[in-house]
């Protein structure tokens, strides 16, 4: 029998919503998007801007830049050589997918403590949380969805690239808000063979949790103002063929990616 640490009624029922509301107030703890994310995100969005003054800025922080470079020279991404530089890295892939790497990159850092000494490691408990696969999933989605954009040129393709990197943040507000929870989910998980990232997951985790990770990032979306196209993708990926609004490009690309990766990795 699986536990979890959802509050229960006197009758021994887990009450979710409970659990859903503890986890929302939680994460108004979290800090806001920090300013230099704010204005190179900003920046990105200049089109007078230049990749100098982009590199310039986001070299003022140095965990930033470490973060980026670590993600652009990632395996997913697949560049036959070692990107050493922000400026390189603008050069390479764009303005749009820097912005998602900046936001990803931003958004790690929020999820992480520090440890005794004074370093920054990703929130661990147990062996369940694996930040390498959690932003390798993430970086895969924003590709395939990226390359579904150009090929059906849909609109603001750029754009996709972004919102497929955050995509399933609230994965990460599970993982950080309620560490019982998702013990007891990814032990069912385990249990039933599922992976983590794939659809039956989300299904799973209605089931075992009463809601499930889509709400809590689209939560998150709206508390950090993240752009509407971004908003509209955290919150409605897992259905990508219902009509929801002028960003059903952006949600069909990264929902429809999201499914293929799913279905490659059975």
């Amino acid at each position: 029998m699986i536990t979890t640490s959802l509050t229960s009624n006197t009758d021994g029922r887990q009450c979710p919503e409970k659990a859903k509301q503890r986890i929302l107030k939680g994460m108004r703890d979290l800090p806001a998007l920090p300013q230099v994310v704010n204005e190179v995100v900003s920046l990105l969005n200049t089109p007078q801007s230049s990749s100098s003054q982009i590199a310039s800025l986001i070299s003022y922080d140095p965990g930033l830049t470490s973060r980026i470079l670590r993600m652009v020279n990632s395996s997913a991404y697949g560049i036959p050589r070692q990107v050493t530089s922000i400026q390189h890295s603008i050069a390479m892939l764009g303005y749009n997918a820097v912005r998602g790497l900046v936001l990803g990159a931003s958004i790690c850092q929020i999820f992480s403590i520090k440890n005794q000494g004074g370093q920054t490691t990703p929130r661990v408990y147990g062996d369940r949380l694996d930040m390498q696969e959690f932003w390798q999933h993430a970086l895969m989605v924003a590709f395939f969805a990226k390359l579904i954009a150009d090929l059906y040129r849909l609109p603001n393709a750029d754009d996709i690239f972004s919102a497929g990197m955050l995509h399933n943040v609230g994965i990460l507000v599970l993982h950080v808000q309620d560490a019982m929870s998702d013990k007891a989910l990814h032990l069912h998980l385990k249990q039933k063979k599922v992976w983590r990232y794939s659809s039956q997951a989300i299904r799973l985790e209605s089931a075992v949790l009463g809601f499930n990770h889509i709400e809590l990032g689209k939560a998150l979306a709206e508390r950090w103002q993240l752009p509407d196209s971004m908003q509209a993708v955290i919150g409605r990926y897992s259905f990508p063929f219902e009509e929801g609004g002028s960003n059903d490009a952006a949600v069909f690309a990264v929902g429809l990616a999201h499914q293929l990766l799913s279905a490659i990795h059975a």
